[in-house]
């Protein structure tokens, strides 16, 4: 009797150790939760202005702070970028990698078909994947994207 109370105790006991506080949900991603006010911390600079995000797998931000990039818009595909500041426009179809360009359009391309949210210990969800990290709200809302090379805040 006691070695089948033992070996109860030890498979709960190991199933409880392999929870990580997280639990599946059903929670999908509000695609238009990605077209609003947004904030961007990188290498200690803190950018904010609006992003748009189509149909067409285009991204657009427009920049409105801090002041020097004010008006200076980009629209992000996955092989190019196309910056716009009034009348003048560059464009580059080099592959835009390593950039925290590329990680925003990465994350958002694989999280439209993302079903593998979880719901958090403190009431989030979230999507954690190899190059970045999602929290969302109960609606779908993306709060932040953290990438390699910046965090994104999102105003919903």
């Amino acid at each position: 009797m006691k070695r089948v109370i033992v070996s109860i105790l030890f498979i709960v006991l190991i199933l409880c150790s392999c929870s990580n506080g997280v639990v599946k949900s059903d929670v999908l991603l509000n695609e238009d939760s990605l077209n609003t006010a947004f904030s961007l911390k990188t290498k200690g600079v803190i950018y904010s202005g609006e992003i748009k995000v189509n149909n067409n797998d285009e991204i657009e931000l427009m920049f409105n702070k801090p002041e020097t990039i004010s008006g200076i818009s980009f629209i992000i595909t996955e092989n190019s970028i196309k910056g716009m500041s009034g009348d003048v426009s560059v464009f580059s179809s080099d592959v835009i990698t390593d950039t925290v360009f590329s990680e925003l359009f990465n994350a958002v391309k694989i999280l439209r078909t993302a079903e593998e949210i979880y719901k958090s210990s403190d009431g989030l969800y979230e999507y954690k994947h190899e190059l970045f990290k999602v929290e969302l709200d109960s609606e779908g809302k993306i709060i932040t994207l953290t990438t390699k090379n910046g965090e994104f805040y999102f105003n919903n």
